[in-house]
């Protein structure tokens, strides 16, 4: 692996001194380059709708940009639970989506957004939402990641059509 990013074994050693210490600053870079621009995006829309749709599409541009992050925050998230010692509590990307998300559905049920919804598994409902994106986007390519931000604001703002309207809009 030292030979495939060009330096030396005993560079990487040197800066890193434990596998757990490598694991760890890429788990930071991952984060940096993929969840804090999307968060940092998001915060700045003002609906729940808007919120998740631009994390998507930043989230999904910056993983575009770095498959290997994208892919790697997918199996860190796997590895994480079950190796939690590996877990880096300052760049979690799993613990930053869920406050995020957190905070942005309680702004949303202040702002009437959601009426009578049990937040909890509505958080964590998005959270797995955006963990397949990002296994979708890691592993799978980018190819229908515009399509797949607007069919999700759609969802979430009860805007999708019906198989009745999609009928009716094919036969005009």
């Amino acid at each position: 692996m030292a030979h495939r990013a060009g330096v030396t074994r005993s560079a990487v050693n040197y800066h890193f001194p434990t596998k757990r210490a490598l694991y760890q600053k890429v788990m930071e870079a991952s984060c940096a380059a993929v969840v804090a621009p999307a968060v940092r995006e998001a915060v700045k829309e003002r609906t729940l709708a808007q919120q998740v749709s631009v994390f998507i599409d930043v989230a999904g541009r910056a993983a575009a940009q770095d498959r290997l992050a994208a892919a790697f925050l997918c199996t860190s998230a796997a590895e994480c639970a079950t190796w939690p010692d590996l877990r880096d509590p300052e760049h979690d990307p799993l613990a930053t989506v869920r406050a995020f998300l957190t905070r942005a559905v309680r702004a949303a049920e202040q702002r009437g957004e959601l009426g009578g919804t049990d937040l909890g598994p509505l958080v964590q409902l998005l959270v797995a939402m955006l963990c397949g994106i990002w296994f979708y986007v890691g592993f799978l390519g980018t190819e229908h990641g515009r399509a797949i931000t607007s069919t999700i604001r759609q969802l979430l703002t009860g805007r999708l059509p019906t198989l009745t309207e999609v009928q009716r809009s094919a036969l005009a």
